[in-house]
């Protein structure tokens, strides 16, 4: 969808209220809960400049980005098998519907047991967080491609594993990359929680280590450089499906 005049208008009177909010609570409030926004942004450059912040930022980058390839690359052939093997879909589908009422922290304790308190720790976690909603968004984006599609298929003899990856999982794409897309966001959600642990750098590694401190300020960098790496992410990622599969978005 295109984004319009007005929308860019009420986008901008969005951050204005947020601005007001913000210095509200910082003027009612001592810093060590809300921070001056000059404080914040000051910090912010700071990191910068001294590389902080692009080796906190590379460290959960590189975390979450292998956590959601993981997670793209199980729940895609599971759902393609899930549609070509009904048997196997009826056993399943009960166990994917309870995922998505999964406490994912839950796993934390498990996972630090089974991988120890390394990388692989990590990637787990945030593998287990973006996986229990890739899967189901996977089915249903399959399930989403038009019967007749698939009727004709059939009729023209084409088999059920033939009919899955080049007809329904070419059209279901663009929804699948989407899903992706906010899986990926999913990741920096749940990055603070992944990094509690014997993690030396990372973006919620930097906010949990300055909450703990008493850092108000370096706790809302680290959530500032979340949010404008979630909006330039969202962005692009738009930007790139709309023209890889023009056919859907025309």
């Amino acid at each position: 969808m295109k984004t319009t005049k007005k929308d860019w208008i009420y986008r901008v009177i969005l951050l204005i209220l947020l601005a007001i909010i913000w210095d509200i609570g910082a003027a009612l409030t001592s810093p060590i809960f809300v921070p001056q926004k000059g404080a914040v942004f000051r910090e912010f450059f700071l990191l910068i400049q001294n590389g902080t912040m692009l080796k906190a930022f590379r460290y959960s980058l590189i975390r979450i980005t292998a956590a959601a390839l993981l997670s793209a690359g199980v729940a895609v052939p599971l759902g393609c098998l899930m549609k070509i093997c009904h048997p196997i879909q009826n056993l399943l589908y009960p166990a994917i519907r309870a995922m998505r009422f999964l406490p994912v922290t839950a796993f934390y304790p498990l996972l630090t047991m089974w991988f120890g308190i390394g990388e692989k720790m990590k990637i787990a976690f945030l593998f287990v967080a973006s996986f229990v909603f890739m899967l189901p968004s996977v089915l249903i984006a399959l399930d989403d491609v038009c019967d007749d599609v698939i009727e004709a298929a059939s009729i023209d003899g084409a088999g059920k594993f033939n009919t899955v990856t080049r007809i329904i999982l070419p059209m279901a794409a663009p929804s699948i990359c989407q899903s992706f897309a906010t899986m990926y966001a999913i990741g920096w959600t749940y990055i603070a929680v992944a990094e509690t642990v014997n993690a030396k750098y990372g973006i919620g590694y930097l906010i949990y280590t300055s909450s703990a401190r008493g850092r108000t300020t370096l706790v809302f960098v680290g959530i500032l450089a979340i949010v404008i790496f979630s909006i330039l992410f969202d962005w692009i990622t738009s930007v790139c499906i709309k023209k890889i599969f023009k056919w859907k978005f025309s």
